[in-house]
């Protein structure tokens, strides 16, 4: 099973500058809210999304790795 930091990135991952809600990403993972939060908090300490309200958002430099192909799923 894939981590929960990696299946929230991964979520965040083409929906552009609108971004999820926290919401709809804790339905898509089979993770506890707990869980979850915790991939959310250190991901946005790391740079890899952002955090506004109640929604997430890849941030700038994911969303240049994915146009670049630098990621593979």
């Amino acid at each position: 099973m894939q981590s929960a930091a990696y299946l929230v990135a991964i979520q965040l991952l083409d929906r552009g500058p609108q971004g999820r809600r926290r919401e709809s990403v804790y339905r898509a993972l089979d993770y506890s809210r707990t869980e979850v939060d915790e991939a959310i908090a250190t991901l946005e300490r790391a740079g890899v999304l952002t955090v506004s309200g109640r929604t997430v958002r890849a941030s700038d430099a994911l969303t240049c790795l994915e146009r670049l192909n630098l990621i593979a799923v």
